[in-house]
């Protein structure tokens, strides 16, 4: 499985290098048989539909965005039993995350990161 985010970006690139990465993920999808992932916001659906053959092996999903529930908990606990944290930065992010109220997708905290 190959994770490709800020798909969006593809609108901002020319023409030509548009064709060249939207082959290339047609490229990756048939010959090297990978799952592929696009992520990005909502322009990224539109950047994958510029291309017909991928627009037919794409299903676009949206994620609810998140909230300070047990569900976010949950994620975050998942985070640190697999990452070297200290609670303490999951529990940080975890308060920035609902302050921001960050629109339907989640980014890990800068601190996570560190």
């Amino acid at each position: 499985m190959l994770v490709i985010d800020e798909v969006h970006s593809l609108l901002a690139s020319s023409y030509r290098q548009q064709r060249i990465l939207l082959n290339t993920l047609r490229f990756l999808a048939n010959e090297l048989q990978l799952v592929l992932v696009c992520a990005g916001t909502a322009d990224a659906k539109r950047a994958l539909l510029t291309d017909e053959q991928l627009a037919d092996r794409f299903e676009a999903v949206e994620l609810p965005p998140w909230h300070n529930d047990n569900d976010f908990r949950r994620l975050l606990a998942s985070f640190q039993a697999i990452l070297p944290l200290r609670k303490s930065q999951l529990q940080t992010c975890g308060k920035r995350f609902c302050a921001e109220q960050r629109a339907s997708r989640f980014e890990l905290c800068d601190s996570l990161s560190s």
